[in-house]
């Protein structure tokens, strides 16, 4: 198994510098070496995760319900979890990801956006102005 160290600082074992083959974890083609010091930012426990994901759907295929539940962890694992996923190029979790995303934000107020992810609206009065009147034609979708 490779070893590199995560955000919460737990090693997992590696061959030589963190550069690995998918294939060390025991799912994919592992044709294309991984840097995995690229994750140094992400907690043990999502690389976890996407390590059960790939296990699970490698010997079980293609299972909604399973995928449903999988997926419904806290906010900040789950924006993890799609980093590791986007970084290992695993599509059909980065789609996963994106679904339960979108759907958190689906039906919600830009304001209410802004809560939800922490995001400071730093825009001026007359930012906000402007960008009303150049995005008019979108109230009529």
């Amino acid at each position: 198994m490779p070893s590199f160290i995560t955000s919460d600082e737990i090693t997992t074992n590696t061959a030589g510098q963190g550069i690995v083959e998918l294939s060390d974890f025991s799912f994919g083609d592992g044709t294309v070496p991984i840097d995995l010091r690229h994750l140094q930012h992400v907690s043990s426990r999502a690389v976890e995760k996407v390590i059960e994901y790939c296990e699970h759907h490698a010997t079980t295929g293609d299972d909604p319900e399973w995928d449903q539940n999988f997926i419904a962890v806290e906010q900040s694992l789950l924006f993890e979890i799609l980093l590791v996923a986007n970084f290992l190029m695993i599509p059909t979790l980065s789609a996963l990801g994106s679904k339960a995303i979108a759907a958190m934000i689906k039906g919600k107020t830009p304001e209410e956006i802004r809560e939800l992810f922490n995001i400071v609206n730093d825009f001026t009065p007359e930012e906000k102005d402007q960008i009303k009147k150049e995005n008019e034609w979108a109230k009529d979708l």
